[in-house]
């Protein structure tokens, strides 16, 4: 499933070497380390990422490509079939998404309905702000909130560490109408000439806990493993078991670990030097070996384990510790904002800012509509979010000289490797002006079909993500 989302992102990002067969796809030429050398002969149409013939009758049963026919990958080809997850230069994202891409989203039992029990008037005048720090703080620990048709005027942060989902009848009909910027409210510092909005937060923020600590430590790893193996040696198994999500976590010890995963190709990022648990990478236990104490991982890893990054497996599912946020998000719902204002530019947004997941998992957003927001949705450091749906709107001036109505759509900010299962970001609406990111900024897995008005030159921002993730992602 993840992997012909993850299509779309490829074939517009590396360039083509395969050839066509009628039975099965072969290379007739490959470099040392397997890269396939040979012109390709057949493109990827643009709309549904299959294989097609750029010219009528070349093969048997293979559909002409239509105008704009994208070259397909060396890496992955047109729908997968040159990639391998024992030895491929791409990440696997098969476990990305929901509960690790297994389940549809669910529809979550209300707990309670902010009109008839907290209050809130959903008139478009009423100010309902106090409604919801009222609901917020009331629920202990989880539910879900319903939101009945109607506009619902909010003047302050939500600011939200419970796992709390706010369930809307339906974009449009269901609204959060956020009249004053972050600005307006709160004020805005600019250091060094930068907004401090252009990053976040949102209006409404879900505040997680997806960090591993003294408390999630299951095993020391003791003995490095090369890149494509599934196999780990630790210094004890004991209450690990197959089926267990798990972590493997390396410290960046003297920047090695980035200069290892560039390949030496540039120069590690400085502000991360000796920062601990900047890999924090998740996989299924596939098979426990108690006596020679080993596991087996369902994946492969897709990076080098060495001894100087001082390796732990942790626990990902730890009801006391670690993993805490599951089961937030919105769904059925528009975010609004006034539109009588023309975007002031990148880095200097005045806070017409949306959402922002932080350390989250297992959380999403589905069928929502964003209305004249500078910043849309921002997933940082989580793993296993979707986002599902999403439209953005505007009614913002613009001109020739700022064309823009926002900055950033759909950020999924990863922080290095800490989301390689990571979030799935299905963009199945269409986009009416021109944000200047519009699908995402890092690393995510992103299904690009059904965007309509979102300028193609704005996938800049999100093409450069794989190339310093890990082992040279873009080709």
């Amino acid at each position: 499933m993840a992997s012909q989302w993850l299509n779309a992102l490829l074939v517009a990002a590396v360039t083509a070497t395969v050839q066509w067969q009628a039975a099965a796809d072969q290379c007739t030429a490959t470099s040392a380390t397997g890269i396939c050398l040979t012109p390709p002969p057949y493109g990827c149409d643009i709309k549904t990422g299959a294989k097609c013939c750029r010219s009528s009758g070349a093969w048997a049963n293979c559909p002409v490509c239509s105008v704009g026919a994208l070259t397909p990958s060396a890496l992955y080809g047109c729908v997968g079939e040159l990639f391998s997850r024992s030895n491929s230069r791409l990440l696997d994202w098969s476990y990305a998404g929901y509960w690790y891409g297994d389940y549809n989203l669910p529809r979550l039992p209300v707990m309670a309905n902010m009109k008839t029990v907290f209050g809130a008037k959903g008139d478009g005048v009423t100010d309902d702000t106090a409604a919801f720090f009222l609901a917020i703080s009331t629920i202990a620990n989880q539910g879900t909130l319903f939101l009945p048709a109607g506009v619902y005027v909010v003047t302050k942060r939500l600011d939200i560490d419970k796992r709390i989902f706010f369930q809307g009848e339906g974009a449009g009909r269901t609204v959060f109408y956020f009249p004053q910027s972050l600005q307006d409210v709160y004020g805005n510092s600019y250091v060094r000439g930068i907004s401090q909005y252009a990053f976040g937060p949102g209006f409404i923020n879900f505040n997680g806990a997806d960090f591993p600590d003294n408390n999630t430590v299951l095993a020391r790893i003791t003995a490095g493993a090369t890149r494509g193996t599934t196999m780990l040696q630790l210094n004890t198994t004991a209450g690990i078991e197959p089926g267990q999500m798990v972590r493997v976590v390396l410290d960046n010890v003297n920047n090695t670990l980035l200069t290892d995963l560039n390949q030496n190709m540039f120069p590690a990022f400085a502000p991360y030097n000796n920062r601990a648990d900047v890999i924090r990478w998740t996989s299924k236990v596939k098979a426990v070996y108690a006596s020679t104490k080993r596991i087996e991982l369902e994946r492969v890893l897709p990076f080098d384990v060495d001894l100087a990054w001082r390796p732990e497996l942790h626990d990902f599912v730890n009801g006391g510790y670690g993993l805490k946020r599951n089961f937030t998000g919105l769904a059925d719902l528009t975010i609004r904002f006034p539109g009588n204002q023309a975007y002031p530019g990148e880095n200097k947004e005045v806070g017409y800012n949306g959402l922002y997941f932080y350390g989250t998992s297992n959380s999403w957003l589905k069928n929502v509509v964003f209305e004249n927001a500078e910043f849309g949705v921002a997933f940082d450091s989580g793993s296993f979010n979707t986002v599902e749906n999403v439209t953005f709107m505007s009614t913002k001036p613009t001109s020739a000289s700022n064309p823009y109505t926002g900055t950033r759509g759909i950020w999924n900010k990863v922080r290095l490797l800490g989301s390689v299962a990571g979030s799935i970001v299905p963009v199945t609406a269409g986009t009416v002006g021109a944000l200047q990111s519009c699908t995402l900024y890092l690393g995510a897995v992103v299904h690009i079909f059904g965007l309509q008005a979102c300028e193609m030159r704005i996938l800049r921002l999100q093409i450069l993500c794989l190339a310093w993730l890990t082992h040279a992602n873009c080709n």
